[in-house]
C-alpha cells in the first residue's frame, strides 16, 4: 500500500500559501499514484470560509482517496464549523486489506 502525507498548506490568499510550489507537490503525489492521501491539519491559516474554499479547491487538484483531519489552524474562529462542511466527519476508521 502507497500513502501520501500532506500537511500544513495554510491556503489563503496572503503569503502563507505558495500555489505554484503547492501544485508541483500536487504532480508529485499525483505521479506516485498513492492508495490513500493523509492530510494532516492546518489546511487553512485563520480557519476562514475564502480559506476552506481556497483548500477545497487546491486539495480536489490531488488524484485519489483522501483522509482530512484538522489541525489547530483549521479550528480557528469558526472554522472548527467549516470543517465538517468543507472535507466530512474527522473521526473515521479505515480497513485495509494485507
Amino acid at each position: 500500500m502507497r500513502i501520501a502525507h500532506i500537511s500544513d498548506i495554510h491556503a489563503n490568499y496572503g503569503t502563507d500559501f505558495n500555489k505554484k510550489m503547492f501544485e508541483k507537490g500536487v504532480k508529485l503525489v499525483n505521479k506516485t499514484k498513492p492508495d490513500l492521501i493523509f492530510i494532516s491539519g492546518d489546511l487553512t491559516t485563520d480557519g476562514l470560509l475564502p480559506e476552506y474554499e481556497l483548500a477545497k479547491e487546491s486539495l480536489s487538484l490531488i488524484d485519489g482517496e483522501k483522509a482530512v483531519v484538522p489541525g489547530n489552524h483549521d479550528e480557528r474562529n469558526l472554522g472548527f464549523k467549516l470543517f465538517p462542511e468543507f472535507f466530512g466527519d474527522a473521526t473515521f476508521i479505515k480497513e485495509f486489506e494485507k
